[in-house]
């Protein structure tokens, strides 16, 4: 017995030739936000796109530059997001070297918010009542307020203070 009864098509990436990578589609509502990285001249870049489930429209919300590149040369995309999540107002993004980023879902352009984390390496990401919490690569569980831009560290494997059970 299938499990649905149609498919539809809603977002066509052969209209995006610069798209090198796409994130695991967040769905809110009649509303999918997606992430793509795109090489476009002078680097790599970031862009959230939502796309209405009611009339299959993409528009560009956001975008925000992932890293520069020379003249000419391209770039790997594959495997750079490694983390999305939908927040209150924004949409929260991890790459695999480059940090964590912030779209406003009302189309500011993303910035980046890890500036002061001890890794630029994010694995995961969760928000939960008004707070993101952030996993990186190097052991660290990091708890933000998006609205303050507090960060609270949470666990180390690093930290030699046993603050919490998932500290060394």
């Amino acid at each position: 017995v299938p499990l649905w009864s149609h498919a539809d098509h809603v977002f066509k990436i052969t209209d995006y030739p610069a798209l090198k990578a796409l994130s695991v589609p967040m769905v809110e509502g009649n509303d999918i936000y997606v992430v793509g990285v795109e090489q476009q001249e002078g680097g790599l870049w970031l862009r959230l796109r939502r796309i209405s489930l009611k009339d299959k429209s993409s528009h560009l919300l956001g975008q925000a530059l992932l890293r520069p590149t020379p003249s000419g040369q391209t770039s790997l995309a594959f495997g750079e997001i490694t983390a999305c999540c939908l927040g209150k107002d924004q949409v929260f993004v991890g790459t695999r070297s480059d940090g964590l980023f912030a779209f406003d879902r009302a189309g500011k352009p993303g910035k980046l918010l890890s500036k002061d984390f001890p890794s630029q390496e994010i694995d995961a990401l969760t928000y939960h009542d008004g707070k993101l919490y952030v996993a990186l690569r190097d052991g660290y569980l990091l708890a933000l307020d998006p609205a303050l831009a507090n960060v609270e560290t949470l666990a180390s494997s690093r930290r030699r203070e046993h603050l919490s059970p998932f500290d060394d």
